[in-house]
C-alpha cells in the first residue's frame, strides 16, 4: 500500500472535512503533494541526464514531482544563486554519478557538501545514481543506498531502459513517501480544533529503508573486498539487518538472496509448500525462477530433505517440457530454496 494511502487512513478520518481557515485537509494536502527535485550532475553527462528526465516526465506531469536543473537556467538567472535557492528549497536531491561528476571540485566542495549536510539534519533525501563505473564508495556519499540497486551503473546494463525505470521507480518512492510526511506535518499544523489522532508507524516504509540499507552495506562490502580489506564487520552488519527485514519470517519484493547475487522482482506464486519468486541473477545477468521452501516448513529436517529431492531429480532431466534446475541447493538466513530457469509467460495465480 502507498505511504500516503496508508497515511490517509491513519491520520485523515475525513478529507473533506472543514478547517477553521475554510480549507479542507483534501485541499491541504493537495497543496503539499508535488515533491521538488534537484538533480546534481556533470556538464559531461547531459545525456544521460535527458535519458534520466525523459523517465520522470510522467510524473511531472501527473504532478508527483518537479525537477529542476542547471539546463532550466534562464538568461539573467544569477547561477550560482539560482542552484543555491533550488537546492534549499529540494525535498529530494539527486546525485548522478560518474568520474567526472567525482572530480568537480564545485560538487564536492559546494552542492554535494550542503547536500549532505541537509541530509544529515533530515531535511531532504539524498540518492545517488551511479552513471558510469567509478570509485563512488570512496566518496562522502558511499554511506547512502544507490540507484540502481545492487550498485550496478547505468551504463553497465545490457538494457538502459530496464535501469533507468528502476531509478525513476526509486525516486518516485521517495517523491511519495515525502508528499505524506509532508501532508502529515501540513494537517497536524492546521489551525482549530481536531480531533486526536492516532500515529502508526508504516511498516511498509520501514522495510523499504531497511532494504536500501542491506544494499548499500552489500556496495561497501563489495568495495572492501576489490581492495582485499577485511569484510567482518560488514558482514555483520549485513546479517542483522537481514535479520531485522526478515522478523516477520518472509520474504519482500526487492529483498536478495543468496548474499545479494538473486533479486527478488516479484511473487510469481504460491503453494502449500513454497513460494516462487523472479529474480535477477546479478551475476549472470539474466532472469531467473527462486522456488523458496516456507520458512514455518523449513524448520522440519524431513520437509527440507524432501523439497531438495525434488530439486536434485529435476536437475538431471534434460527434456524441453521440463524446467531446468540451475542450483539444486541453496540456504540463506534460514531461508532454504533452489534457482530454476525462467520460463515466458505471466504469473502462477
Amino acid at each position: 500500500m502507498a505511504a500516503s494511502v496508508v497515511f490517509a487512513q491513519v491520520v485523515v478520518k475525513q478529507a473533506t472535512t472543514a478547517l477553521p481557515n475554510g480549507d479542507t485537509l483534501a485541499r491541504v494536502v493537495a497543496k503539499v503533494t508535488t515533491q521538488r527535485v534537484f538533480i546534481s550532475y556533470s556538464p559531461k553527462d547531459e545525456a544521460l541526464l535527458g535519458e534520466l528526465t525523459a523517465q520522470l516526465e510522467v510524473l511531472r506531469a501527473s504532478g508527483v514531482l518537479d525537477t529542476w536543473h542547471s539546463r532550466k537556467l534562464v538568461p539573467g538567472d544569477v547561477t550560482l544563486d539560482r542552484q543555491s535557492d533550488e537546492l534549499e528549497r529540494a525535498d529530494v536531491i539527486v546525485l548522478l554519478v560518474s568520474a567526472d561528476y567525482l572530480a568537480s571540485e564545485h560538487i564536492r566542495e559546494i552542492e554535494g557538501a550542503r547536500a549532505l549536510q541537509r541530509h544529515e539534519h533530515g531535511q531532504v533525501r539524498v540518492v545517488p545514481v551511479l552513471l558510469r563505473p567509478c570509485l563512488w564508495e570512496e566518496a562522502a556519499f558511499a554511506h547512502l543506498a544507490p540507484l540502481p540497486a545492487g550498485g550496478r551503473p547505468i551504463t553497465s546494463w545490457p538494457n538502459r531502459d530496464e535501469a533507468w525505470l528502476e531509478v525513476a521507480k526509486g525516486i518516485r518512492d521517495l517523491a511519495k513517501d515525502g508528499a505524506a510526511q509532508s501532508a502529515k506535518r501540513e494537517s497536524l499544523d492546521a489551525p482549530g480544533p481536531r480531533e486526536p489522532c492516532i500515529e502508526k508507524p508504516d511498516p511498509l516504509l520501514r522495510i523499504d529503508w531497511l532494504l536500501r540499507e542491506v544494499e548499500a552495506a552489500r556496495a561497501r562490502k563489495d568495495a572492501l573486498v576489490t581492495r582485499g580489506e577485511d569484510v567482518t564487520a560488514i558482514g555483520a552488519e549485513i546479517t542483522k539487518l537481514k535479520h531485522e527485514l526478515r522478523a516477520g519470517g518472509q520474504l519482500q519484493q526487492n529483498d536478495s538472496l543468496g548474499d545479494g547475487r538473486y533479486y527478488l522482482l516479484r511473487e510469481l506464486g504460491r503453494g502449500g509448500f513454497a513460494t516462487v519468486w523472479e529474480a535477477d541473477d546479478r551475476e549472470e545477468g539474466t532472469r531467473v525462477a527462486i522456488k523458496v521452501l516456507h520458512p514455518q516448513l523449513a524448520r522440519d529436517p524431513a520437509r527440507r530433505e524432501r523439497f531438495f529431492r525434488g530439486a536434485r531429480a529435476m536437475a538431471k532431466l534434460d527434456h524441453p517440457n521440463v524446467v531446468r534446475v540451475l542450483v539444486p541447493y541453496e540456504e540463506d538466513g534460514g531461508f532454504y530454496y533452489f534457482v530454476m530457469e525462467l520460463l515466458p509467460g505471466g504469473d502462477l495465480h
